[in-house]
C-alpha cells in the first residue's frame, strides 16, 4: 500500500511538474478567480496554491501576501488528499489544526475552505481555497460555486499548458521560450551565474518537404525534438520558436560549455536518420550561439546575437555552429562570429 502511495504521489508531481507554472509570474486571469472567490464567500483571503514535495506555493492570492508554505504546515496540502471540498468552520476546534502556525500564530485563520484542483487522472495538483479570520459556516450552494471555480481554475491551468507546449514536438513555444529567457535572465543577474543561448535551423528543411512531402518533414521535427531531449541536460530549455527554428536556453553555462554543447547537439543531429516511404533522410542543421552579457538585464540582446550568429553559420556553409559575442565584453571568444567548422 506504502508503494501504490508513492507511485501515486510520483505522478501527481509529475503531472504537475508538466505544467511548467511553479514560481511563474502572476497572471491577470488567475488573479480573477481569487478576486471571485473571495467576493462569492466575502472572506478576506482567496487563493490559488499548488503543492509540489516540499511546499505549497502560491499562484494567486487576495488578502494576503504569502507566497509559499512549507508543506508540512500547510492547511490545503490536506485538502489535496481527499475527493471532496475541506471545510473547517473553526480551525482552533479541528485537532489536525489547533496547533498549526498560520492558526496558533500569524496570520491567525479561524475558517477555511478549500477545493482541489484535480487534474486529467484524479491527480490533486492544488486547491483554490478561501479563508477568514474569525469561525464561519457555508451553505452547500456556496461551495458548489467554489467547486465551479476550481473547474474553471484547472481549466485555465491547462490551457495555459496547451497554449505553451509545441502541439507538433512537444517542446515550448515561443511565447513559451521567450517568457523562460526573461525568467533565466533575471536568476542569472540575482545568482552571478553564466547563462547561454543557442538557435538553430534545420539545414534545406524545404527540401525536405519538397521531395517526401509534409508528414516526412513533421517526422523529421519530432526526431530533431527527440535529439533535443537526449543531448540537453534537464535545465536546459529547448524549444520550437519557428517552422524549422529552434532555440535553446542553457542556464549556468559560458561560451566554452555553450560550443561544447551545440557542437554535441548538432553531431547528434547529423548522425540521425529518419526512416520514411522506403528510404532514409538525412539532414543537418546550422546553429549560432550567445551568452549573457556583463550588465545586460533582459534577454534581447543575448537572442539576437544568437540569431546573427545562426546566420553567419548558415553563410559559411551550413551544418556549422558559429557564436557571437557581445561587443565590448570579456569572454573566452573574439568580439566577432567565430565559426567551428564541422571535423
Amino acid at each position: 500500500m506504502h508503494i501504490e502511495k508513492a507511485a501515486i504521489e510520483a505522478r501527481r508531481l509529475a503531472i504537475l511538474s508538466s505544467y511548467d507554472i511553479l514560481d511563474s509570474a502572476p497572471d491577470a486571469a488567475f488573479d480573477r478567480v481569487t478576486r471571485l472567490a473571495q467576493a462569492m464567500l466575502q472572506a478576506p483571503v482567496a487563493m490559488i496554491s499548488l503543492i509540489d514535495d516540499t511546499r505549497q506555493w502560491v499562484k494567486s492570492g487576495q488578502g494576503c501576501s504569502i507566497r509559499e508554505i512549507p508543506r508540512d504546515t500547510s492547511i490545503c496540502a490536506h485538502a489535496i488528499e481527499g475527493n471532496e471540498p475541506l471545510l473547517v468552520p473553526d480551525l482552533h476546534e479541528d485537532s489536525r489544526f489547533e496547533n498549526n502556525p498560520l492558526v496558533a500564530g500569524n496570520p491567525a485563520i479561524r475558517f477555511y475552505a478549500g477545493v482541489p484542483l484535480t487534474a486529467s487522472g484524479g491527480y490533486k495538483v492544488g486547491t483554490l481555497s478561501v479563508a477568514d479570520f474569525k469561525p464561519r459556516s457555508v451553505g452547500p450552494g456556496t461551495i458548489a460555486h467554489l467547486q465551479d471555480l476550481a473547474r474553471l481554475t484547472i481549466d485555465l491551468i491547462e490551457l495555459r499548458k496547451m497554449a505553451l507546449s509545441d502541439s507538433l514536438t512537444g517542446l515550448c513555444t515561443r511565447r513559451a521560450f521567450l517568457a523562460e529567457a526573461a525568467r533565466q535572465v533575471s536568476a542569472a543577474r540575482r545568482t552571478g551565474r553564466s547563462l547561454a543561448c543557442a538557435v538553430f535551423d534545420i539545414d534545406h528543411f524545404k527540401q525536405v518537404n519538397e521531395e517526401h512531402g509534409n508528414a516526412a518533414g513533421d517526422l523529421v521535427l519530432q526526431t530533431i525534438a527527440e535529439v533535443c531531449r537526449r543531448e540537453l541536460r534537464k535545465i536546459d530549455v529547448a524549444s520550437r520558436v519557428g517552422s524549422e527554428e529552434f532555440a535553446v536556453l542553457m542556464p549556468e553555462t559560458g561560451t566554452e560549455g555553450a560550443m561544447r554543447a551545440a557542437e554535441r547537439l548538432r553531431e547528434a543531429v547529423a548522425a540521425t536518420k529518419v526512416d520514411y516511404g522506403g528510404g532514409r533522410i538525412t539532414f543537418t542543421v546550422s546553429l549560432g550561439i550567445s551568452v549573457l552579457a556583463s550588465g545586460e538585464d533582459n534577454a534581447v540582446g543575448l537572442i539576437e546575437r544568437a540569431e546573427n550568429a545562426l546566420q553567419e553559420a548558415k553563410g559559411s556553409g551550413r551544418n556549422r555552429t558559429a557564436i557571437l559575442a557581445p561587443a565590448g565584453d570579456t569572454m573566452e571568444a573574439p568580439q566577432r562570429a567565430r565559426i567551428a567548422v564541422r571535423r
